[in-house]
């Protein structure tokens, strides 16, 4: 008996030095090596719950964390503070409930700050192996964060109440658990050569302890005014998780074209010479675990999000006003207006005529005008002629404005010729 325990013992005590071995080499070792995942790691991690079957499984306190993750970071990323407002304006608030909810993110920055910070201490000083104590701990901070998040999201809810009460729990709901997916992470993989089948064994044991999820968000939103799409990413971890930090990669594409970034990324809709990007643009944002205490990253999943941009035009310039002078008994003069649409052509817009009177007595009444009506986007330009009806005398402008279709006119939706037609 007394043998058996003593063999126990320098077995136990050689994967000890073993394992104190294969960490401390593992820590070198990454201090050469990138950071970054491989494309193996996708396959080694399992969805856990997918947010498009199952919104309801996505905790609200990790839904309101992302979103707050979203609007309040101040990693370096240009265009950042654009990307966040347009995410707001695609989500369909205005300017004061979004000011409201961009106020209630960097509140929740600010207070979970300490947390967050006592959180990195706790697993500097005991990761790889958290004890059971240790973990209770962490369950406990993931608590208090959750309730800090509670009484910020109840604060903010009270203020939008004043506009449209389900607003955002609505966005919450059906745009942000939609679009999330949670993983489940253990603690860093290691590589122990001839004893790896006994670490292992204990390697699991010992990462169930932080079984919590990760959860991955990803969003697409654009802006028509400014001419750019956005894909945007967040996460949320539970204090109790494995993981020790998360750090996202988004990619974005549609077109033909493709960008890549952090926590979010835009792409240029104005690809210059009158060319205009639509369709469907589709993002996809990958998280890495990361633990600095191994010096070890690992995949944590991804979330992908989509958005197709409709058709859209807008008016650009008169290319010509023939001819410029006309008299009574019925003449006519014809104008062309240019405008410019977006790379789909299978789509058209809406355009009525109008004028406007510089000199009278002439009056509107005593011209006809046609060729209004529905213009294809594929077009490029469309012709008016104003006919005069009557031997009133003056000067007119011929406008036009222009209203959605199956194309979404940009502004400005009204333009007026800079030459005007004389009638005499």
């Amino acid at each position: 008996m007394k043998r058996a325990l003593l063999f126990l013992s320098i077995i136990l005590t050689a994967v000890t030095a073993l394992c104190t071995l294969e960490w401390t080499s593992l820590g070198r070792s990454a201090d050469k090596t990138s950071h970054k995942h491989s494309g193996s790691h996708h396959s080694q991690v399992a969805l856990r719950v997918e947010g498009r079957t199952h919104p309801e499984l996505i905790p609200d306190a990790a839904a309101n964390e992302m979103l707050f993750r979203l609007l309040s970071s101040t990693s370096p990323e240009e265009k950042k503070e654009l990307r966040k407002s347009t995410y707001l304006k695609s989500a369909g608030f205005g300017p004061a409930e979004s000011v409201a909810i961009s106020n209630a993110a960097y509140e929740y920055k600010r207070q979970i700050a300490s947390l967050d910070a006592e959180v990195d201490e706790i697993k500097n000083t005991h990761w790889p192996r958290p004890s059971p104590q240790i973990m209770t701990q962490l369950t406990e901070m993931q608590h208090q964060k959750e309730a800090i998040i509670a009484r910020i999201v109840g604060a903010l809810q009270s203020q939008l109440d004043q506009y449209e009460p389900a607003k955002f729990r609505t966005h919450i709901a059906e745009e942000v658990k939609r679009n999330t997916n949670g993983f489940g992470t253990g603690l860093p993989p290691t590589k122990i050569t001839r004893l790896e089948t006994i670490f292992s064994d204990f390697f699991t044991v010992s990462a169930q302890s932080c079984d919590s999820l990760v959860y991955v968000y990803n969003n697409v939103s654009y802006d028509l005014d400014q001419m750019l799409v956005f894909g945007s990413g967040s996460s949320s971890m539970p204090y109790n998780n494995c993981g020790h930090t998360i750090t996202l990669s988004t990619q974005l594409s549609g077109a033909g074209y493709s960008a890549s970034g952090g926590e979010g990324t835009y792409l240029n809709l104005d690809r210059g010479g009158d060319v205009w990007l639509d369709g469907y643009f589709t993002s996809t944002t990958d998280a890495d675990s990361f633990c600095p205490v191994v010096q070890q990253s690992s995949y944590a999943g991804n979330a992908t999000g989509g958005q197709t941009i409709p058709p859209y035009v807008q008016l650009k310039e008169y290319t010509s006003v023939n001819p410029t002078h006309i008299g009574g008994g019925n003449q006519t003069t014809n104008t062309t207006v240019r405008f410019v649409a977006s790379i789909s052509s299978s789509c058209s817009f809406n355009v009525t005529l109008a004028v406007g009177i510089t000199q009278g007595p002439l009056e509107q009444g005593d011209l006809d005008a046609s060729g209004g009506g529905s213009v294809s986007c594929a077009a490029g330009s469309f012709t008016i002629s104003y006919t005069i009806n009557s031997n009133r005398t003056g000067a007119f402008k011929p406008a036009v404005f222009a209203s959605n279709g199956t194309a979404t006119v940009k502004e400005p939706s009204s333009l007026e010729a800079s030459q005007a037609v004389t009638v005499n």
